[in-house]
C-alpha cells in the first residue's frame, strides 16, 4: 500500500467507520503510524524521500476514493524504524464484552464441522462472532488453535465453548488466546465459581500461569497479566431445572457476564426430548431470559430459525447464535437435492 503524504495521524474511531483522510490529525513524525481505537492498521517509514507503507491491518478504500475502512487484524508488531527495535504489543480488548456491557445485540455462528475454510467462511461473513464448539463437535485443543488462525484476520470475535467446566482444558484454552469462554451445563453457584477461577490468576483465582503464549503474544504484551482478567468474557449455560433453580445466585456470582439458554437441553430436562417448541420450554426460556436480564446479567439463547431468533430478542435475549456452519450445510444440501429430486 502506497499513502500519500496526506494521510494523517488517525482520530479515535470505532472499528469498521469511515474515515476521512483529510480529518486526521497532524502526521506523527515519531510513532510513523496510523491508529484506529487501538490497533495499529499501518505504518510508514522514509525511504529515498518517498512514503512507504508497511500494513498491519486492512485498508480499504471507498469506491468515492475519499474515505478509508480500517479493519483490526491480530498483527500488530510494532518498530521503531530508527533503532530497528521490536515496541511492546498492545493488550486485545474484547469487543464482545464490550458490546455485551452496552446490551447491543450480538449475533453469532456455530462452529462444528471443524473446518478451517468453514471457519474462514463464517468469520467473514460479518457476523459479530463466531464460536467454536467443543461439546458437540470434533474440536480437540490443537484443532481449536488452527480454527483460532482460521477467524483471527476478520473483526469479529471469536468464542469457544468447552466440553466441560474443566480447569486444565479452560488452563490451555486460554493460553491459545481464547478471550471468551461458554461454560456448558453449570447447574450450581459452586460450578459457576469453579469456572470464574479458573479464568483467573492468582490470587482471584487458579489459573496456570504462562510467561511465552499465544495469549500474551509470546511475552511480548507487557501488561498482559495486569489486563488479561478485565478482558475475559465468561458466559454459562443453563439447561436444567437444577440450573434455572439456582439462576439468580449463579448470576450474582462475579465474573460471570451472562447466562446463555441451551434450548435442546432445557426441553429435555423438563420432559420435552427434541421438542424445544414445546409450549411449556418456550414458556420456560422466555422466563429465564426475563430473569436474566433482571439480574442484571446479559441473556442469551441459541436460537437457528429466524422467527424464533428475532422473538427472542424481543424478549430481551443480546447474546444469540442465529445459526451454525454444520446447519447451513446440512438444510442447504437438502434443498438443493430437493429442488432435483421432486
Amino acid at each position: 500500500l502506497t499513502v500519500a503524504k496526506t494521510v494523517r495521524f488517525a482520530k479515535h474511531a470505532e472499528h469498521g467507520d469511515a474515515i476521512d483522510p483529510d480529518a486526521f490529525h497532524k502526521f506523527d513524525e515519531i510513532d510513523h503510524r496510523l491508529v484506529v481505537k487501538g490497533f495499529v492498521v499501518a505504518e510508514w517509514s522514509r525511504e529515498n524521500g518517498n512514503d512507504a507503507s508497511k500494513v498491519h491491518g486492512l485498508i480499504c478504500p471507498t469506491r468515492d476514493n475519499r474515505t478509508i475502512i480500517a479493519e483490526p487484524v491480530e498483527s500488530g508488531i510494532r518498530k521503531n524504524h530508527n533503532s530497528g527495535e521490536v515496541l511492546p504489543m498492545e493488550m486485545f480488548e474484547n469487543r464482545l464484552k464490550q458490546a455485551l456491557n452496552k446490551r447491543q445485540v450480538q449475533v453469532g455462528c456455530w462452529l462444528s464441522l471443524g473446518s478451517h475454510t468453514a471457519a474462514e467462511i463464517c468469520a467473514s461473513a460479518g457476523f459479530d462472532w463466531v464460536l467454536i464448539d467443543m461439546e458437540h463437535a470434533p474440536n480437540d485443543v490443537p484443532q481449536v488453535l488452527h480454527l483460532l488462525h482460521a477467524a483471527a484476520a476478520y473483526p469479529g470475535s471469536i468464542m469457544v465453548r468447552t466440553y466441560w467446566n474443566d480447569t486444565v482444558l479452560i488452563k490451555r484454552l486460554l493460553d491459545l488466546g481464547v478471550q471468551s469462554l461458554l461454560m456448558p451445563n453449570v447447574q450450581t453457584v459452586d460450578e459457576a465459581q469453579r469456572a470464574v477461577a479458573a479464568v483467573r490468576y492468582p490470587p482471584r483465582g487458579v489459573r496456570g500461569v504462562s510467561a511465552n503464549s499465544r495469549s500474551n503474544r509470546f511475552g511480548r504484551i507487557k501488561d498482559y497479566f495486569k489486563r488479561a482478567d478485565d478482558e475475559l468474557c465468561l458466559m454459562v449455560q443453563i439447561e436444567t431445572r437444577q440450573g434455572l433453580d439456582n439462576l439468580e445466585a449463579i448470576a450474582a456470582v462475579d465474573g460471570i457476564d451472562g447466562l446463555f439458554i441451551g434450548p435442546q437441553d432445557l426441553a429435555a430436562d423438563l420432559g420435552h426430548l427434541g421438542n424445544p417448541g414445546h409450549a411449556e420450554a418456550r414458556a420456560a426460556m422466555s422466563e429465564t431470559l426475563r430473569r436474566i436480564d433482571k439480574s442484571g446479567k446479559v441473556p442469551g439463547i441459541l436460537a437457528f430459525v429466524e422467527a424464533d431468533a428475532k422473538h427472542w430478542i424481543s424478549e430481551g435475549a443480546r447474546f444469540v447464535a442465529v445459526t451454525g456452519d454444520a446447519f447451513l450445510l446440512a438444510r442447504s444440501t437438502e434443498a438443493v437435492v430437493a429442488a432435483f429430486k421432486r
